[in-house]
């Protein structure tokens, strides 16, 4: 995308000033009986012209924009390294799959296409992020050495848009945003609702969470009372029939309300399916 901006502006001052000067002369003579005066008036004009100019100026700014579709894919990966350094030796022992959380303060980066290799990308295509043990912390910001509201974990699908299905978690019913807490996870808006891309798990969560939004259809979740995807699981798909009914207290359509009574009153961990459109038989939700 080009985008070019001309301006050209022009400004003329005249100013004219006129000075009037009047000279008398008086010629006295006198001959015999006869006395004869002249007087001669000499009148002197001044005219003064400044002029100020602008010169146009001409900025050119052009913004190089990528576009990639979300779509599913199997060979993405977290690729963990050592020395805090993305590009320091593999640790193949801490590597994840793609929708798994990675620890804090871990180094590594997201191998988006599975070729093992850190790409920095090419004319069509972004280069893959990377992180070191300190852009991969836990918070936001820092006041004083203390942190307030954490990020929630990396998932690689996420980061190379390896995704169809999305999640929104809200820890109000009908999918309304919740104040953040200190020391948990947020937004960088400060809620408590966290955003879950594709293929994920979260075996412990911050949150007691009571709705859950689908983007469309096809989609699903596994929510568990426990941590670890221990104690009372609710199986919840988007615009379908859900697997168990007694876990929603809302359903159908994009936003579903979770029966808190059902699980306790208690969400500690949570996995997310997804499917790729393009061999997903896809229905018009009701």
């Amino acid at each position: 995308t080009t985008t070019t901006t001309t301006t050209t502006t022009t400004t003329t001052t005249t100013t004219t000033t006129t000075s009037t000067t009047t000279s008398t002369v008086s010629t006295t003579s006198t001959t015999s009986t006869t006395s004869t005066m002249s007087t001669t008036t000499s009148t002197s004009t001044t005219s003064t012209t400044s002029t100020t100019s602008i010169t146009s100026t001409t900025s050119i700014t052009t913004t190089t924009t990528f576009t990639e579709t979300p779509h599913c894919s199997s060979a993405c990966m977290w690729q963990s390294t050592n020395d805090c350094d993305p590009y320091g030796p593999k640790n193949p022992e801490a590597s994840l799959k793609c929708g798994e959380t990675t620890c804090y303060h871990r180094s590594g980066f997201c191998d988006c296409n599975g070729n093992g290799v850190l790409d920095n990308g090419t004319n069509t295509t972004l280069p893959e992020p990377r992180y070191t043990c300190a852009s991969n912390q836990k918070y936001y910001t820092l006041t004083n050495g203390t942190g307030t509201f954490k990020k929630p974990p990396i998932t690689c699908n996420a980061k190379c848009r390896l995704y169809n299905c999305t999640y929104m978690l809200y820890t109000k019913a009908d999918c309304r945003d919740g104040d953040a807490e200190e020391g948990k996870w947020s937004t960088e808006e400060g809620t408590s609702t966290l955003a879950v891309y594709g293929w994920a798990t979260y075996f412990e969560l911050d949150y007691t969470y009571k709705s859950v939004m689908f983007n469309h259809v096809n989609c699903e979740i596994m929510m568990y009372s426990g941590g670890y995807f221990n104690g009372v699981k609710g199986t919840i798909r988007s615009f379908s029939q859900d697997l168990n009914p007694a876990s929603l207290t809302k359903g159908g359509g994009a936003c579903k309300n979770l029966n808190m009574t059902f699980f306790g009153n208690s969400t500690k961990s949570f996995e997310s399916l997804d499917t790729c459109i393009a061999t997903t038989t896809t229905t018009t939700p009701p």
